[in-house]
């Protein structure tokens, strides 16, 4: 039987009613009167109507006891529902033992059937001895062993709130009256009520009461703000105080590194009823797992860290830190000796925490021998950090390291990845051996084949400076009569003795060639040269051979098909058993077409067995030929090559100019005869031809009949596009070539003889441009006919190009020897001067030198002498110009024939200080040069009449100072006084 005693806050108990037995006989009475007022209820409900007679207490038979009667008083009886006895009593009995017993036969505890739960079923009594409510229930499966027997004295440790119930039978435990406050009753989810920030957030609780309330109960909750709960107001009535009502907790997720922590909540009743006054508050504690934890994340660039120590050297990460700090932080990176590490530290602030910081790794190129490895860098925080971060843990970053120090090696490359040889053809192959690293000395490897093959060279030999350089090996086929079908040759390599001590003994590959038997069905064709090239525009054909390798049973007959780029013949080619091993001969001829393709360009020529040829040559597979073929369709003019000849008053010639491939619009050609010939517009005047396609056009051409006696000449026709349709591959300005017309003609035979041989002109060095070259202006602006003689100052002397360019010489019969224009006119220029009074020209009696533009042969024609016989000038080549020195007027002529006497100009002149000289000019525009020679850059012009001091002569340069530049004057120009040396 258990008793369960659940006092009200005056603790008054059932021990009201023991005071009362408990007492002498005199009290027996007094509990008889308390058996006045019973009824008895089942499930909150009065059952008397059930005839439920009230229960009856009669005296103790046994001091301090009292017993019960079953229902009706009869022993025995069942008893069935609660029954409910309302009583007055007053007073708080003595501290002491109290012995319950039952009516029955005999003294024996109450019968009670467990299979048939008759008997003792809820019995309850509630008194209302100052509101002390008392239930006595049944024996239940599962009370501990041992029973007990009556006690006669109170057990030691039994306090106030403990009543023990002593049984006179076995049947029932000795069980404690348990004396409860009321109370409101937790009852936690898993025993425990758990949450998280980052989820899942939420767990529950319920609440209930173990007593009924008087009134409603109205229970607020509070947290402590770790986290948050629904409902925050629990309201419990007389009705439902002892029906659970849930509590949902959710975690708040804050950004606090706060690790494991608690949320306390706090329950408290308002405006309690007066049995619940003083109970709580009461709290709840929730364990709350944090989300917001000190970490540092690392990233590697690409999802690793790939460094070399050849290069690329260097790769990156980045580091991060994962919660704001409560202060600065500051990681230490420290990498092994593999590798090194910028910066070595990084410092993140409670401002910056989230903002990666990328650490550079570099490798180590060290001398060691290691392979592919890796450097170990770690992470460490700095003990000067916030405190949550310090001992934390940081992933170290392994980084991948390429190693460019390799152990002694060979390295052997077979091209196209294996080497196959054939004994038909083509009977070799090749493969590469180098080394891994570099010798101490030389290293000779010998080469060594089977009998299948041979090799070339048998031997390499490798330096410490080309050590790294492949070398090649090539493998023939031995071409033997054995039937073997596709076998092998094995060529085997060794390090001979006496090479670098290092790589003696080193284990070498072999290297398996693969060869073709040629003693199988089979066809061998042989392009002559190693290639067939054919070209559009000749030679047009080439040719190849086919024969059979081994003897039909039959006539073979071989069928060729060429691409649209070629023709072949014959197209069929037919092997007996008499001929098969008789070569015969393909000849392959280029189509010439109009379309620019690329040159060279294919054409593949295909070859197939006949289906009526010997059954084992049916389906042999015969390899292509393939054709190189030049193409003659590139974008260009063409003018035709014949020469044209044609004469003064005679009729014309004509020659052809077209397009070399089909334009994708039309083009314009000016086409610009010189004054000698006439293309149809006049002599000299261009015109206009319209080219759509390649078909060539026919210019004549007829010679313009003048008087000038000028023997055989020529008339130089020029080319031009001036307008195009086709931009890409006729543009404006294309090059095209001239055509030289032949013109004999009609005006009497010149005057002819031998070139004199050349003068001994004396050539003072070195040879300075031409005095009417460093005159300003254009070179003919002053000729004789226009200057007159008061206006020209004295000493001075000037020139005129009379021909240039190959235009001829604008007075002929002044030259007086036509054999010049047989070398080649280039330029021409007349030399002359003015004097006073019969005076001779002082510079043509120190020689003047004249440098024409180019470098070719020159000759002088003397205006003294009737006629004027040419004279080959010794010559010298500086800046540009071909320069020779005169000393009367007459004419030079830049001829395209190369002289044969030439000055030698190895020795300058020195430079002579002056002190004491002073120079005038003469002319007007005179150039000042930075140093003494006429390929010096021009510094400043000089105007007539000015004079300078001269401090310095070199040849006949002087060096003064004008405009604050210090340079060098042509001497030729100046009127010198005072001591200006010599």
């Amino acid at each position: 039987m258990h008793v369960k005693i659940i006092p009200s806050r005056l603790r008054t108990s059932l021990f009201l009613i023991a005071a009362a037995l408990l007492l002498s006989g005199a009290l027996a009475p007094a509990l008889a009167a308390l058996n006045t007022n019973f009824e008895a209820y089942a499930a909150g409900t009065r059952i008397a109507a059930l005839g439920i007679p009230n229960v009856t207490f009669t005296s103790a038979p046994v001091a301090n006891s009292f017993q019960v009667l079953g229902l009706g008083g009869a022993v025995g009886a069942p008893l069935a529902g609660n029954i409910l006895a309302n009583s007055q009593a007053f007073g708080d009995p003595p501290d002491q033992d109290l012995t319950v017993t039952f009516t029955g036969v005999a003294q024996t505890s109450y019968t009670v059937d467990w299979g048939t739960l008759t008997g003792f079923d809820n019995f309850q009594i509630e008194g209302r001895f100052g509101g002390a409510t008392v239930f006595i229930d049944n024996f239940v499966s599962g009370d501990p062993p041992p029973y007990h027997s009556a006690t006669a004295a109170r057990p030691a440790g039994v306090v106030f709130d403990q009543l023990i119930l002593t049984t006179t039978s076995a049947e029932f435990a000795i069980d404690n009256f348990i004396t409860a406050d009321v109370a409101m009753i937790f009852t936690q989810t898993g025993g425990s009520t758990d949450v998280a920030e980052a989820g899942p957030t939420s767990d529950t609780y319920d609440v209930a009461l173990n007593g009924i309330p008087s009134a409603n109960v109205v229970i607020n909750l509070t947290t402590d703000g770790q986290c948050t709960v629904l409902p925050n107001t629990l309201t419990f009535t007389p009705g439902n105080y002892n029906v659970a009502q849930t509590v949902t907790v959710t975690a708040v997720d804050d950004a606090a590194i706060e690790g494991p922590h608690t949320c306390v909540i706090t329950h408290t009743i308002a405006a309690p009823p007066p049995e619940y006054v003083g109970v709580g508050p009461s709290n709840i504690v929730a364990n709350v797992t944090d989300n917001d934890f000190a970490n540092v994340t690392i990233t590697e660039s690409g999802g690793s860290t790939d460094i070399a120590e050849a290069g690329p050297t260097n790769d990156t990460y980045t580091v991060v830190l994962t919660g704001a700090p409560s202060a600065n932080v500051i990681i230490n990176i420290t990498p092994d000796a593999q590798c090194t590490v910028a910066p070595a530290a990084l410092t993140f602030t409670p401002g910056n925490y989230n903002v990666a910081q990328t650490v550079t790794v570099t490798a180590v190129d060290d001398l060691v021998v290691e392979g592919p490895h890796t450097c170990t860098i770690t992470h460490a925080v700095d003990p000067a950090s916030a405190p949550e971060y310090i001992g934390l843990a940081i992933a170290d970053v392994v980084a991948n390291v390429t190693d460019n120090d390799f152990p002694p090696g060979v390295t052997i490359t077979e091209s196209g990845g294996a080497t196959d040889v054939s004994e038909a053809g083509p009977t070799n192959d090749t493969y590469t051996v180098v080394l891994d690293s570099a010798p101490s000395a030389n290293v000779i490897i010998d080469i060594t084949p089977d009998a299948q093959c041979t090799v070339a060279p048998a031997a390499l030999t490798f330096t410490p400076g080309n050590y790294n350089v492949a070398q090649t090996v090539t493998v023939t086929a031995v071409d033997d009569a054995l039937v073997e079908g596709p076998h092998t040759c094995t060529i085997t390599h060794a390090v001979r003795a006496g090479s670098a001590p290092e790589y003696i003994g080193l284990a070498i590959a072999d290297v398996v060639a693969n060869v073709t038997d040629n003693d199988v069905a089979g066809v061998t064709i042989t392009e002559s040269g190693g290639a067939t090239d054919v070209s559009e525009a000749g030679p047009t054909n080439d040719t190849y051979t086919v024969v059979l390798n081994t003897l039909p049973s039959a006539n073979v007959i071989i069928n060729i098909t060429p691409d649209a780029q070629c023709t072949v013949a014959p197209v069929t080619l037919t092997f007996t058993p008499a001929n098969y091993n008789i070569l015969q001969l393909v000849t392959v001829t280029a189509v010439d077409d109009a379309v620019p393709e690329a040159s060279p360009h294919p054409c593949v020529i295909t070859h197939a067995v006949d289906p009526a040829s010997a059954l084992e040559y049916i389906g042999v597979a015969i390899a292509d030929v393939t054709a190189n073929v030049t193409d003659n369709d590139a974008p260009g003019v063409t003018v035709s090559p014949n020469p044209v000849n044609i004469a003064e008053g005679g009729a014309a010639g004509n020659y052809q100019i077209n397009l070399n491939t089909l334009p994708a619009g039309a083009v314009t050609i000016t086409v610009t005869p010189n004054a000698q010939c006439d293309v149809g517009a006049g002599g000299g005047v261009p015109i206009d031809i319209v080219l759509n396609d390649t078909t060539p056009q026919n210019i004549p051409v007829t010679a313009v009949d003048d008087a000038i006696v000028e023997g055989a000449h020529t008339c130089v026709i020029t080319h031009a596009i001036t307008a195009t349709g086709d931009p890409a591959d006729y543009p404006v300005g294309l090059p095209i070539a001239n055509k030289i017309i032949n013109i004999a003609d009609n005006d009497g035979a010149p005057p002819s003889g031998p070139v004199a041989a050349p003068t001994a002109a004396g050539f003072p060095p070195p040879p300075p441009l031409p005095l009417c070259a460093d005159i300003g202006g254009t070179t003919n602006a002053i000729v004789r006919a226009s200057v007159p003689a008061d206006t020209v100052p004295r000493g001075s002397v000037f020139c005129r190009v009379i021909a240039e360019n190959t235009v001829y010489i604008e007075d002929p019969a002044e030259v007086g020897n036509a054999a010049v224009f047989s070398l080649g006119v280039i330029q021409a220029v007349d030399v002359f001067g003015l004097s006073r009074e019969g005076r001779p020209v002082v510079p043509f009696q120190q020689g003047v030198t004249v440098c024409l533009l180019g470098n070719s042969g020159m000759i002088f024609l003397d205006a003294a002498t009737a006629p004027r016989v040419p004279q080959w000038l010794a010559t010298s080549f500086q800046g540009g110009y071909t320069c020779g020195v005169i000393f009367s007027s007459g004419t030079v002529v830049l001829v395209a024939t190369p002289s044969p006497v030439v000055a030698d100009v190895s020795v300058s002149a020195p430079v002579q200080e002056l002190a004491g000289c002073r120079v005038t000019t003469t002319a007007g525009s005179l150039r000042l040069r930075k140093e003494a020679n006429t390929g010096s850059p021009i510094i400043a012009l000089l105007g007539f009449n000015e004079t300078f001091d001269a401090t310095a002569r070199q040849g006949i340069w002087f060096r003064i100072n004008a405009a604050g530049a210090t340079g060098w004057v042509n001497g030729g120009f100046l009127n010198l006084s005072g001591n200006c040396g010599g």
